[in-house]
C-alpha cells in the first residue's frame, strides 16, 4: 500500500534547477548514511585501540578481511536501487516488491558460503603470512563480526528500496541509531563495563553484529509501516 501511494504521488521534477534540487534532496542523506556504515567499523577500531597496539593490529586485519567480503557482497546488490527506481518511476509497485525480494534472496545466497569461508579466517590469514599471534587475535573479532554480513547486505537492499521510494532520510536516522547502539555495546562488551563480560576483540565483533541486526530490523520496520 505504501508503494502504491508513493507511486501515485510521485511527480517528476521539471527544469534543470528542479532536477538538481531533487537529486541533492535524495543524495545527502544517503551520503551521510554511507559514512555512518563506515563509522561502525571505525568505532570498533577506536575502542579496541585502547587495549593496546597488538589488539589494534589484530582488529585492523580482522576488519579488513570482513570488509573485503562485505564489499564483494554489496556488488551483488547494487542493481537493486536502479531496478527499484525504474519500476517505481514506471508506476509498477508489484515489480518494485519483486526487485526487493530478489535482492534479499541474492544477498542471502551469497552470505551462506561466505560465512563458511570466514569460519576459517585464521588459517587463511596464516596462509597469507600474518603473524600467528596477530592472526589468532584477529580471528576472535572475525568469529563474531562475520554474523553481521547478512544483516549488512539485507540493510543495503532495503536502503536501495527506501531511496527508490524517495525516503532516504529514514535510512540515515536508522543508521545513526545503529551507530549509537554499536558505540554503547562496544564500551560494554570490550571492557566489561556495568557488569557485562569483558570480551575484548570478540566483544567488538559481537557489538557490530548486534548493531547491524538493529539497523536492519529498524529499516525493515520503517519500510513495512511507512
Amino acid at each position: 500500500m505504501a508503494i502504491q501511494t508513493a507511486t501515485r504521488a510521485a511527480r517528476p521534477p521539471t527544469g534543470l534547477a528542479a532536477e538538481i534540487r531533487a537529486t541533492l534532496k535524495l543524495a545527502w542523506p544517503l551520503v551521510f548514511a554511507q559514512l555512518g556504515m563506515l563509522g561502525i567499523i571505525l568505532t570498533d577500531t577506536l575502542m579496541v585501540g585502547r587495549l593496546g597496539a597488538d589488539a589494534l593490529a589484530a582488529i585492523s586485519i580482522g576488519a579488513a578481511t570482513f570488509d573485503l567480503f562485505f564489499l564483494f557482497g554489496m556488488g551483488f546488490t547494487t542493481a537493486v536501487p536502479a531496478l527499484a527506481a525504474r519500476a517505481f518511476g514506471g508506476r509498477d509497485p508489484r515489480r518494485v516488491r519483486r526487485v526487493v525480494r530478489q535482492g534479499l534472496w541474492v544477498a542471502t545466497l551469497f552470505t551462506i558460503p561466505m560465512l563458511v569461508i570466514l569460519a576459517f579466517g585464521e588459517p587463511i590469514m596464516l596462509l597469507l603470512g600474518q603473524d600467528p599471534a596477530t592472526a589468532s587475535a584477529a580471528n576472535e573479532y572475525l568469529d563474531t563480526v562475520r554474523w553481521m554480513l547478512p544483516f549488512g547486505l539485507w540493510f543495503f537492499v532495503l536502503r536501495g528500496f527506501a531511496a527508490a521510494l524517495g525516503r532516504p532520510r529514514a535510512v540515515l536516522w536508522v543508521l545513526l541509531a545503529g551507530l549509537a547502539v554499536n558505540a554503547l555495546l562496544d564500551y560494554l562488551l570490550i571492557f566489561g563495563a556495568w557488569g557485562f563480560p569483558r570480551l575484548e576483540l570478540a566483544g567488538a565483533g559481537l557489538a557490530t553484529t548486534l548493531a547491524g541486526a538493529t539497523t536492519f530490523v529498524g529499516l525493515a520496520g520503517v519500510v513495512v509501516l511507512a
